[in-house]
């Protein structure tokens, strides 16, 4: 009788044992769980300011344009909304490198599009593929040896680009406002950059209403 008695204390103690053990390791799992998701909240946390800060340098800059990637700009985009202006551009277009050395060098340009805008430059005919709005788009027909003209990209087409240079702009939602094609004097490219980043676009809504802003539109920009 007392060793059976002996055999039920020592059964209930290992019973107890494995179960004081189950506790102690999944305990461990739930603190280290707990740690991991606390340095993951950490790290987003120092990447979000690592990306406010490149916002905050861009919006800064008075000294040149900062244009950034497609991809660069959703990030951003998704941090802080903003519009986006889009400089659809090629290598080979002579147009496109003047817009860079007049329009967009202009030093009241370069303020106020930094400020108000994501500025996007996107080669036209290259060869990267980028995801825009949960759709990849590539150039599948680029050709590497080609020196001067080369296959639209995807994109290109897609947004309906048919000449360069093309501004195009676009809202926080990556909808399209509006599409320019040929190099636009200074005071032209801020009537549009103001008209969009003042959201004077949603309150137009005939030919005659761009009209009527087009006569009352006074430029502030030193040419």
């Amino acid at each position: 009788m007392l060793q059976k008695k002996l055999y039920i204390n020592l059964f209930f103690s290992s019973v107890i044992a494995i179960f004081l053990v189950q506790c102690a390791s999944q305990n461990k799992a739930v603190v280290s769980e707990k740690k991991e998701t606390e340095r993951k909240e950490i790290d987003t946390k120092d990447t979000l300011a690592v990306f406010r800060l490149k916002i905050d340098s861009i919006e800064k800059d008075s000294t040149k344009l900062r244009w950034i990637s497609l991809s660069e700009a959703q990030v951003y985009n998704h941090i802080k909304p903003k519009k986006m202006i889009v400089d659809f551009y090629t290598h080979w277009c002579g147009p496109c490198k003047m817009y860079d050395r007049t329009t967009f060098a202009n030093a009241d340009v370069v303020r106020y599009v930094n400020k108000n805008y994501y500025a996007i430059k996107f080669n036209a005919e290259g060869k990267d593929s980028i995801t825009f709005k949960g759709q990849t788009y590539s150039n599948p027909n680029f050709n590497p040896n080609a020196t001067g003209r080369n296959y639209p990209h995807e994109w290109t087409l897609a947004s309906g680009i048919s000449g360069y240079p093309t501004i195009v702009f676009m809202d926080e939602k990556y909808e399209y406002l509006h599409k320019q094609t040929g190099i636009m004097p200074v005071n032209m490219l801020e009537m549009y950059v103001k008209f969009f980043a003042n959201n004077t676009h949603l309150q137009t809504k005939t030919k005659e209403d761009w009209e009527a802003f087009q006569k009352s539109f006074t430029s502030e920009f030193k040419k």
